[in-house]
């Protein structure tokens, strides 16, 4: 989101990756900055010359080993709607046609994931902007309003288990993905 609604392609790096220096701060928790163009190519550009990268796909790297990539295969399993599970099959095989290893990663407490958001940030978001929101509601959309009001209504004991919980996330990911 936000691409997914406009119809272009976007990435999302490594949280504090890329400075947020003169962007309006949601969460400091889950605020990304990260690049969005018409196409893959172009965001990849985009982020190298964000990042002071060198480009990912440049001559020098033609005779790189493939990569492995990690999926939550059984994760995703019914969690995905009927259409999107085929586009992301083919999508799968894509990636496996151009010689990268696509492995099946199990990832202990993924389920949360969801759960574990919106303790995590909506309260932080609900602090920067609370005098906006109660000077004038209604320059809010209403589903932005409704998730700084709950956000003010998760107790601050809510809030630190959310971020054990995200801690403890973090660490499955990176342990599932060392092999």
């Amino acid at each position: 989101l936000p691409a997914s609604f406009c119809g272009v392609v976007a990435f999302k790096p490594t949280h504090g990756l890329l400075p947020l220096q003169g962007s309006v701060q949601l969460s400091a928790n889950l605020d990304h900055a990260g690049p969005m163009a018409h196409n893959v190519a172009d965001v990849q550009l985009l982020f190298n010359v964000l990042a002071g990268a060198s480009p990912l796909l440049s001559p020098e790297h033609e005779h790189a080993r493939p990569p492995t990539l990690g999926v939550p295969m059984r994760f995703l399993q019914g969690r995905l709607s009927s259409g999107a599970d085929e586009v992301f099959d083919a999508l799968v095989s894509a990636v496996r046609d151009t010689g990268a290893r696509v492995a099946d990663v199990d990832i202990s407490g993924l389920e949360a994931a969801p759960s574990i958001q919106t303790p995590v940030g909506w309260p932080q978001a609900y602090l920067v902007h609370q005098a906006a929101l109660e000077a004038d509601p209604d320059s809010f959309s209403p589903q932005v309003r409704a998730a700084l009001e709950l956000g003010g209504r998760i107790t601050a004991a809510e809030h630190l288990t959310a971020l054990e919980d995200r801690a403890r996330l973090a660490a499955a990911l990176a342990s599932s993905f060392q092999q």
